[in-house]
């Protein structure tokens, strides 16, 4: 089992077989110094049905996993493609490895959208907090990036 941070949620962490991808969310008993990665729960229909999303170092490969599928994201092109829709009410994320669609999904987030139109302050800081699948669409493609985020993982789970 590995641990992963939840993605805008200090009180809580996700625990993950990295082998199978079976995941679960429990309160965080303490801080971890040994944490592989960031996981978040996203909503395809909101309060109805959510997909597990993460980002993790696991033998010093960088995976990414949506529900239980996962790719190996260590090597090759990546490019990601993040929209949002309809004043934030809704998302759109597609990530290609090597060229070849690898996962392709649509949000809806009205709760998210609310927060934008209320806070008066809200930047795209604030976004990238907000939206892990925004992080994701801009950290992803980033060769260096990935290279940082495998040794800075690979060195905490040590």
């Amino acid at each position: 089992m590995i641990f992963l941070e939840s993605w805008g949620n200090a009180w809580t962490e996700h625990r993950l077989d990295p082998e199978i991808g079976a995941h679960r969310l429990r309160w965080r008993p303490r801080h971890r110094s040994s944490v592989h990665g960031f996981g978040s729960y996203e909503p395809i229909v909101p309060l109805v049905w959510q997909r597990f999303y993460a980002v993790y170092c696991y033998n010093e490969r960088l995976i990414f996993q949506a529900g239980r599928s996962k790719w190996d994201l260590t090597e090759g092109e990546v490019r990601t493609r993040f929209k949002m829709l309809f004043g934030g009410l809704a998302s759109r994320l597609a990530v290609e490895h090597n060229g070849q669609v690898i996962h392709r999904a649509w949000l809806l987030h009205p709760l998210r959208a609310l927060s934008m139109r209320v806070d008066p302050t809200f930047d795209a800081i604030d976004a990238e907090n907000e939206h892990f699948l925004l992080f994701l669409g801009v950290r992803l493609p980033d060769v260096a990036w990935r290279k940082d985020f495998i040794s800075w993982r690979s060195r905490a789970a040590a």
